[in-house]
């Protein structure tokens, strides 16, 4: 201990840290535990300065007391203490005397109901009350812990500061030190004078108040949330859990905080709401949409699918030829043609009614990728369901979150369906349900023959729409369509919000006067129609790439090649699998369009570097090269490559990734080694090559041993002398084109004049690889996805390793070697090849 008159040691923080025991009150709370301890676990305060306790009532569920017991094992090291209290009918009164018993400085007495900001201990401590409870707000409504004890203003933050009550529900901080606390009492048998109700918050308030000890509430700070589990059912907490979180999640991506180490997250067992099939649109390119929405639906329990959307920013002008606009279309608010953005959206909806058909689902729900469901949204969707079955009704379309277009009131609620109502000119289609019948008369009306936004189509299939001139091209308008009132979904965020992307919004006009004529693209558009009818596959994902049907589409070398499907894109190559109509061998195949001088040689220059390195075992070969002139002065390249279906070394580390299968240290290296061997060849190549953008999605398994380094697009020659500030801003900018950022080496981050950039560059990235393959992820990854400053992160040179590793610590140092921030200090590529050998020889000599 730290002694009156004495200095504390440098490094001892035990007078900045009081002793605190934390009594946590546990009933049926084992769907919420995870979370709320997952926020515990994250308190900033020093773990060894924390007693934790939970304390069980008596009618506690064996679930909960399970988890809080393998918790409470899991962490005994972590903290000063860790217990488990069982059965104990005044908990508040259990976990005060526990804490006195612990001799601690301050009892801070909470539940799992309280979801508890990061930094609560520390600046409720420094309040210096002897009680003090933290506003916490609840994630609906008005309701609080303070809910009936102060006003809105309080609540609602317009007036900050502590606020002295009568009592507080909780949860309470009390500092033990002070004398007076010593009287403090949830239990009427220490009272004298107490005639009350047996309730331990008025029983402590009464012995707060005889000893003059003023209890306070403050709403200084953003304290937590607070999801009481007295007011409601367990089904009905655990279902408001699933919406509080998908909320947060909405507002701030996955996760919206962490939860705990040693408990797995709680999922409700995933249903289809009853509903043949629910699909969520995602557009390729927007992978963190898709992980938002993943696991919002299990949060919510929804089963569904993906339904990959057609991306309208890739439409060319070929591809757009095969559709028919509606003559004299504009769009109603900005007086314009359609957008790409909205074409593919349009697109991406006709696909999914395509799929219906062809599957014969009876009745679906479609949401798009950028939605926020409501409070109640999955109960009210079973509901209306349920009414739909019992009333019979006949029924095409219902939305479930919309934007009213008509300002009077000319909807009504359908007779015998809690939640239906007709429906009057509205749009959105960020979800809706659909029926068998609705799908086929949306496709009956042939709408890519006259092509308008969808939500004018929509509108117009239910005679709604005020435009008769734009309906009269739609002569069967019987659609049968409801919506759900209150909505189901609203928008992720408005065009007001901060963070709004709109992929419709963000596109280019299209210009409807570069068209076919009318006679031919009607024949074409019949065809097209047809394929898109036949299969769900191709309206998913070769609508638009010219390889509906069995036909050559380029020839290569002799080869003969039709493309099957897209299956990534990159910043300025889209990359497809194809197969050799001669010999059914499948490929792939890199288109890259070209719109310069520079990116023309930056191309030729990649099919050379592939054609120099063909006998490097590591390098993927290429098969051909096809080069040729379009229309409007872009040069096309297609580059042919062998199929690599075991896929790349990316994406077995976000597999491993989800279980924790690490990779033994033999695989490692042995991986690791031949992304090296790859390496050399081209820092030995006569001027240098620097590849610039070595990651995991760059290495391509040949076979479960046996890797390839691909895409050489972003090579560039070394060494290269920084000559001035244009020049520096020039490398910095080129490098955010080329160099993926949680992979780039500090000096791409700041170029200064003089700076010498060599290769390396690539020995840091190989740093970054080397981490990857141990833990799955780069090491910047984390301050990228918390959405840190990633070069910042590089540039500190701290290396932040996992605390319960599989490997020795040699090979960490291996990576911290690479991972120099000065590159003069970075071994050259020969050197690291000795170090691999070296600690191949003093690690893994017994085959470990």
């Amino acid at each position: 201990m730290v002694f009156p008159g004495a200095q504390p040691d440098d490094g001892d923080y035990r007078h900045l840290y009081p002793k605190v025991c934390l009594g946590i009150r546990i009933n049926q709370h084992e769907h919420i535990l995870p979370y709320s301890m997952g926020l515990i676990e994250n308190l900033k305060y020093p773990k060894d300065r924390i007693h934790v306790a939970f304390f069980s009532e008596e009618s506690s569920d064996q679930d909960t007391l399970g988890s809080a017991k393998y918790w409470s094992a899991q962490n005994s090291k972590m903290y000063l203490s860790t217990a488990v209290i069982e059965n104990r009918k005044n908990t508040r009164e259990e976990a005060l005397q526990w804490a006195r018993m612990k001799n601690c400085d301050f009892a801070f007495i909470t539940s799992p109901d309280d979801f508890l900001m990061a930094n609560i201990l520390k600046k409720l401590i420094d309040l210096k009350f002897v009680v003090v409870s933290p506003l916490l707000n609840g994630p609906f409504g008005t309701h609080s812990n303070v809910h009936g004890l102060l006003d809105s203003s309080f609540f609602d933050r317009v007036k900050v500061g502590s606020q002295q009550v009568y009592y507080c529900n909780g949860p309470h901080l009390i500092n033990l030190k002070e004398i007076d606390s010593s009287y403090l009492t949830f239990d009427s048998d220490n009272l004298k004078t107490y005639n009350g109700p047996d309730n331990p918050i008025q029983i402590f308030a009464h012995s707060a108040y005889s000893m003059k000890i003023p209890v306070f509430v403050d709403n200084r700070e953003f304290y937590g949330y607070i999801l009481d589990s007295t007011f409601y059912s367990i089904n009905h907490h655990r279902r408001l859990l699933g919406y509080f979180l998908a909320n947060l999640i909405s507002d701030n991506g996955p996760m919206p905080f962490p939860h705990s180490i040693a408990l797995e997250p709680w999922y409700p067992t995933p249903s289809q709401l009853g509903f043949d099939q629910i699909y969520v649109i995602n557009l390729k390119r927007r992978p963190e949409r898709l992980q938002k929405m993943d696991l919002i639906m299990r949060l919510l329990g929804i089963e569904y699918r993906v339904f990959e959307a057609v991306d309208g920013h890739s439409l060319t002008p070929e591809q757009l030829s095969y559709l028919q606009f509606l003559p004299g279309y504009e769009d109603p608010y900005y007086k314009r043609p359609m957008k790409k953005g909205e074409i593919g959206c349009f697109l991406s909806h006709y696909g999914i009614w395509n799929h219906i058909v062809q599957r014969g689902f009876e009745r679906v729900l479609i949401f798009e990728d950028d939605v926020r469901f409501s409070e109640n949204s999955t109960v009210e969707l079973s509901t209306v369901i349920e009414d739909i079955i019992k009333t019979r009704l006949e029924w095409d379309l219902i939305y479930l979150g919309r934007k009213k277009m008509t300002p009077h009131g000319d909807e009504f609620f359908v007779p015998g369906h809690r939640y239906l109502s007709t429906l009057a000119y509205s749009y959105w289609t960020l979800g809706y349900a659909l029926s068998l019948s609705g799908a086929q008369k949306l496709l009956a009306a042939r709408p890519l023959e006259k092509m308008l936004a969808l939500d004018e189509f929509l509108p117009i299939m239910y005679d709604k729409h005020p435009n008769k001139e734009w309906s009269s091209n739609f002569p069967e308008r019987n659609l049968k369509a409801y919506a759900v009132y209150p909505v189901v979904v609203t928008p992720e965020r408005y065009t007001h919000d901060a963070g709004y992307v709109s992929d419709t919004e963000a596109s280019t006009i299209v210009d409807f006067g570069q068209k076919k004529n009318q006679s031919i693209l009607a024949r074409e558009n019949e065809s097209l129609r047809n394929n898109v009818h036949a299969s769900s596959t191709v309206t998913k994902n070769e609508l638009f790439m010219g390889c509906i049907n069995s036909k050559c589409d380029i020839e290569a070398d002799g080869r003969r090649l039709v493309m099957l499907k897209e299956i990534a894109q990159g910043g300025f190559s889209v990359i497809f699998l194809a197969k050799d109509i001669d010999s059914g061998e499948k490929v792939v195949v890199k288109k890259i369009d070209c719109h310069s001088t520079g990116e023309i040689e930056r191309t030729r220059k990649e099919f050379k570097i592939h054609e120099s390195f063909g006998a490097n075992d590591n390098i993927i070969h290429i098969l051909a090269a096809v080069e040729t002139l379009l229309d409007g002065g872009i040069t096309r390249f297609y580059l042919v490559f062998p199929y690599r279906n075991m896929g790349s070394l990316q994406a077995e580390l976000e597999r491993r990734s989800s279980t924790k299968e690490y990779f033994d240290a033999k695989k490692v290296i042995s991986l690791f080694e031949q992304v090296c061997n790859a390496v050399r060849s081209l820092h030995h190549f006569n001027p240098p090559l620097i590849h610039r953008d070595l990651k995991p999605a760059n290495v391509l398994f040949v076979d479960e041993d046996h890797v390839e380094l691909t895409d050489f697009g972003s090579c560039m020659n070394g060494p290269v002398s920084v000559k001035d500030g244009r020049h520096s801003r020039h490398l910095v900018d080129d490098a955010g084109e080329h160099s993926t950022m949680t992979y780039r080496a500090p000096e791409l981050f700041n170029c200064d004049t003089g700076t010498v950039l060599d290769q390396s560059i690539d020995i840091w990235s190989l740093g970054c690889v080397l981490y990857a393959i141990c833990y799955f992820k780069s090491p910047f990854d984390e301050a990228y996805e918390k959405g840190d400053s990633v070069p910042l992160a590089a540039m500190s040179g701290r290396i932040k390793f996992p605390s319960d590793i599989p490997f020795p610590h040699s090979l960490n140092e291996l990576i911290l070697q690479l991972l120099k921030v000065e590159a003069r200090e970075r071994p050259d590529i020969d050197s690291v090849m000795t170090l691999l050998k070296s600690y191949k020889s003093n690690n893994l000599s017994n085959g470990n």
